[in-house]
């Protein structure tokens, strides 16, 4: 099945789009989505229940415990999509998403990790993440998943290591690329002796930092690598850290490319990471991400330090890579697709880009 972007939804539909994003704001994914609609003519608000998010994402409106009630109860009115991100709604018990339901609006939930990892599936599939010696209620994630896919046209979902929690719980679900935003301005690396390594985790267990900081502080001992680590900063510092580094690593205990990384490719800047490549739907294919092990990271990191010009090469790969599949309005037209998609189409599993919808073959 092939959803093509010149067949069903036509620029008329699309002008008619008036879609909510909320009601948190997951690494800056619903702002630079609401970003990428505006490019493309769509009306969408960002509106978050927690003021002030700590990494200084955009919200178009931010809701204490009154206005989230106000808020919900005229969704229906104010928006024909509701696009929930995190698993998470804007009132208790769903309720604004059964009313949205019942007034027949197109509902899709966004789900990212945390929000729908699966003790059980992460062992059984033997993603990064089972490593951890994490305990999870798997039956309360479990059943938040059933309540929302209950009153839900579909759920969306970044790559298939999310993919495989979440499906068995929606009859429709649609891998999306991450939307990322345009990097800002050009880098101008000064001359130094040291090369910039970064790492910008935002949750240290998670990411392996301790397991990154074994690797590279050894190479800071000559005075040739100054490691760079970045936690609980504001978006904007992280990206003109990114900015101002050689080389980027990410992660050692996630399957696939994050938005840190992503933002990173953008830039221009090689980014070192664990990378599985089970998690990677269609449109992953040429991620210029180098992929490494805890084992495997020292290595290739010196390999890149002594290779300026397979540095560049990346980094020329990983800016055309986001600009052709990760550009938060080629996203947003992406998701233009799934909205009228996700209303009539059989249940399946379906990847999205711009270019359309294609529903993956069984066990893929």
């Amino acid at each position: 099945m092939h959803f093509g972007r010149h067949g069903t939804v036509s620029v008329a539909s699309v002008s008619d789009l008036r879609v909510a994003l909320g009601p948190t704001d997951v690494a800056g994914t619903s702002s630079a989505l609401a970003t990428g609609f505006r490019t493309r003519g769509v009306d969408a608000e960002v509106v978050v229940w927690k003021p002030g998010h700590p990494f200084g994402f955009r919200a178009d409106r931010t809701l204490g415990r009154v206005g989230r009630g106000l808020y919900g109860l005229a969704l229906p009115a104010r928006r024909n999509v509701v696009h929930y991100q995190y698993g998470s709604t804007w009132l208790p018990w769903i309720i604004d998403a059964r009313w949205a339901r019942l007034c027949r609006r197109t509902i899709v939930v966004g789900y990212h990790g945390d929000d729908c990892r699966l003790s059980a599936v992460a062992s059984r599939e033997g993603w990064p993440l089972a490593e951890l010696d994490i305990e999870r209620d798997d039956e309360a994630v479990r059943e938040r998943m059933r309540k929302l896919s209950s009153v839900s046209n579909a759920a969306i979902v970044a790559d298939l290591e999310i993919a495989s929690y979440v499906h068995e719980h929606f009859p429709r679900l649609y891998v999306v690329p991450l939307p990322v935003l345009p990097s800002p301005g050009v880098r101008r690396l000064p001359k130094r002796a040291a090369s910039v390594v970064l790492h910008a985790p935002s949750d240290q267990r998670i990411k392996g930092t301790e397991l990154i900081e074994a690797a590279v502080t050894p190479l800071t001992k000559d005075g040739r690598v100054e490691f760079r680590v970045v936690t609980s900063a504001p978006h904007a510092e992280v990206r003109d850290a990114i900015a101002e580094a050689d080389i980027v690593v990410d992660q050692l205990r996630s399957a696939s490319a994050s938005v840190f990384a992503l933002e990173a490719l953008g830039a221009g800047v090689p980014v070192l990471s664990r990378v599985d490549a089970r998690a990677l739907a269609s449109f992953h294919q040429g991620l210029p991400i180098v992929p490494v092990t805890p084992d495997t990271l020292q290595a290739e990191l010196v390999r890149l330090l002594d290779d300026p010009a397979r540095c560049h090469a990346l980094g020329e790969r990983g800016r055309a890579y986001v600009a052709e599949t990760h550009a938060a309005d080629r996203v947003a037209e992406a998701m233009c697709l799934v909205y009228e998609h996700a209303r009539t189409a059989r249940p399946g599993v379906y990847e999205a880009t711009v270019d359309g919808i294609s529903e993956r073959s069984a066990g893929a």
